[in-house]
Protein backbone atom coordinates (compact mmCIF):
# COMPACT_ATOMS: atom_id res chain seq x y z
CA UNK A 1 0.00 0.00 0.00
CA UNK A 2 2.78 2.47 0.91
CA UNK A 3 4.79 1.62 -2.19
CA UNK A 4 1.78 2.26 -4.41
CA UNK A 5 1.12 5.60 -2.69
CA UNK A 6 4.77 6.63 -3.16
CA UNK A 7 4.67 5.64 -6.83
CA UNK A 8 1.45 7.59 -7.29
CA UNK A 9 2.98 10.68 -5.68
CA UNK A 10 6.10 10.48 -7.85
CA UNK A 11 3.96 10.09 -10.98
CA UNK A 12 2.04 13.19 -9.92
CA UNK A 13 5.33 15.09 -9.45
CA UNK A 14 6.46 14.04 -12.93
CA UNK A 15 3.14 15.16 -14.43
CA UNK A 16 3.36 18.69 -13.04
CA UNK A 17 7.12 19.14 -13.35
CA UNK A 18 7.04 20.87 -16.74
CA UNK A 19 4.04 23.01 -15.76
CA UNK A 20 5.63 24.57 -12.68
CA UNK A 21 4.53 28.22 -12.62
CA UNK A 22 6.98 31.05 -12.05
CA UNK A 23 5.64 32.54 -8.81
CA UNK A 24 6.60 35.89 -7.36
CA UNK A 25 4.72 36.86 -4.24
CA UNK A 26 5.09 40.37 -2.88
CA UNK A 27 3.13 41.67 0.08
CA UNK A 28 3.35 45.26 1.18
CA UNK A 29 4.43 48.23 -0.85
CA UNK A 30 7.95 48.91 0.33
CA UNK A 31 10.70 46.29 0.14
CA UNK A 32 13.69 46.28 2.45
CA UNK A 33 16.68 44.39 1.14
CA UNK A 34 18.46 42.48 3.87
CA UNK A 35 22.24 42.18 4.09
CA UNK A 36 23.75 38.88 2.94
CA UNK A 37 23.37 36.14 5.54
CA UNK A 38 26.40 35.09 7.56
CA UNK A 39 26.76 31.63 6.04
CA UNK A 40 29.85 30.77 8.07
CA UNK A 41 27.86 31.30 11.29
CA UNK A 42 25.18 28.90 10.03
CA UNK A 43 27.72 26.28 8.97
CA UNK A 44 29.67 26.48 12.23
CA UNK A 45 26.62 26.37 14.52
CA UNK A 46 26.12 23.15 16.45
CA UNK A 47 22.53 21.94 16.31
CA UNK A 48 22.75 20.55 19.85
CA UNK A 49 24.16 23.77 21.33
CA UNK A 50 21.57 25.80 19.43
CA UNK A 51 18.73 23.65 20.78
CA UNK A 52 20.07 23.92 24.34
CA UNK A 53 20.39 27.71 24.08
CA UNK A 54 16.85 28.14 22.70
CA UNK A 55 14.17 29.26 25.12
CA UNK A 56 10.80 30.93 25.19
CA UNK A 57 10.54 34.21 27.01
CA UNK A 58 7.89 36.75 27.89
CA UNK A 59 10.32 39.44 28.98
CA UNK A 60 12.03 41.43 26.27
CA UNK A 61 15.28 43.33 26.67
CA UNK A 62 15.88 46.85 25.40
CA UNK A 63 18.98 45.79 23.49
CA UNK A 64 18.58 45.74 19.75
CA UNK A 65 19.21 42.87 17.38
CA UNK A 66 21.42 43.51 14.36
CA UNK A 67 19.78 43.40 10.96
CA UNK A 68 22.56 40.97 9.96
CA UNK A 69 21.47 38.53 12.71
CA UNK A 70 17.86 38.80 11.56
CA UNK A 71 18.87 38.21 7.94
CA UNK A 72 20.95 35.16 8.90
CA UNK A 73 18.15 33.68 11.04
CA UNK A 74 15.51 34.15 8.34
CA UNK A 75 17.81 32.75 5.67
CA UNK A 76 18.70 29.71 7.78
CA UNK A 77 15.08 28.86 8.51
CA UNK A 78 13.10 29.95 5.44
CA UNK A 79 15.33 30.50 2.40
CA UNK A 80 15.55 28.16 -0.57
CA UNK A 81 18.54 25.84 -0.15
CA UNK A 82 19.02 25.80 -3.96
CA UNK A 83 20.56 22.36 -3.94
CA UNK A 84 21.85 21.35 -7.32
CA UNK A 85 22.31 17.67 -6.47
CA UNK A 86 19.35 15.88 -4.99
CA UNK A 87 18.89 12.14 -5.26
CA UNK A 88 15.23 11.87 -6.22
CA UNK A 89 13.27 10.86 -9.32
CA UNK A 90 12.84 13.46 -12.05
CA UNK A 91 10.20 15.99 -11.13
CA UNK A 92 10.29 15.52 -7.38
CA UNK A 93 13.37 17.67 -6.84
CA UNK A 94 12.24 20.60 -8.99
CA UNK A 95 8.85 21.46 -7.52
CA UNK A 96 8.80 24.22 -4.94
CA UNK A 97 11.48 25.20 -2.47
CA UNK A 98 14.03 22.99 -0.74
CA UNK A 99 14.08 24.57 2.71
CA UNK A 100 15.74 23.43 5.90
CA UNK A 101 12.32 22.79 7.44
CA UNK A 102 10.16 19.94 6.18
CA UNK A 103 6.84 20.46 4.44
CA UNK A 104 4.06 18.05 3.56
CA UNK A 105 4.58 16.92 -0.01
CA UNK A 106 7.64 19.16 -0.28
CA UNK A 107 5.38 22.00 -1.42
CA UNK A 108 6.63 24.58 1.15
CA UNK A 109 3.25 26.23 1.46
CA UNK A 110 4.46 28.29 4.40
CA UNK A 111 5.11 32.01 4.52
CA UNK A 112 7.57 33.70 6.83
CA UNK A 113 6.55 36.75 8.84
CA UNK A 114 8.59 38.54 11.47
CA UNK A 115 7.43 40.97 14.13
CA UNK A 116 10.18 43.57 14.34
CA UNK A 117 10.35 45.40 17.62
CA UNK A 118 13.96 46.43 18.08
CA UNK A 119 16.14 45.64 15.06
CA UNK A 120 18.90 48.02 14.03
CA UNK A 121 18.08 50.05 10.89
CA UNK A 122 14.56 48.62 10.62
CA UNK A 123 11.31 50.32 11.62
CA UNK A 124 9.07 48.38 14.04
CA UNK A 125 6.28 46.42 12.35
CA UNK A 126 5.26 43.10 10.89
CA UNK A 127 7.18 42.11 7.77
CA UNK A 128 6.77 39.38 5.18
CA UNK A 129 10.03 37.55 4.37
CA UNK A 130 10.54 37.19 0.60
CA UNK A 131 13.11 34.40 0.48
CA UNK A 132 13.79 34.56 -3.27
CA UNK A 133 14.98 38.17 -2.89
CA UNK A 134 16.33 37.97 0.69
CA UNK A 135 14.16 40.95 1.53
CA UNK A 136 11.26 42.04 3.72
CA UNK A 137 8.02 43.40 2.31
Amino acid sequence: MYIEYAKSHLNFCKSIHKNEPNISLTKGEKKTLLPPPNLSAIKEASLWETLLARHTCRDFFDTSVSISSLATTLYGTLADKKETEYDAPIGAQKFGFRRTSPSAGGLQATEGYVWVRNVEDLAPGIYHYISEQISLG
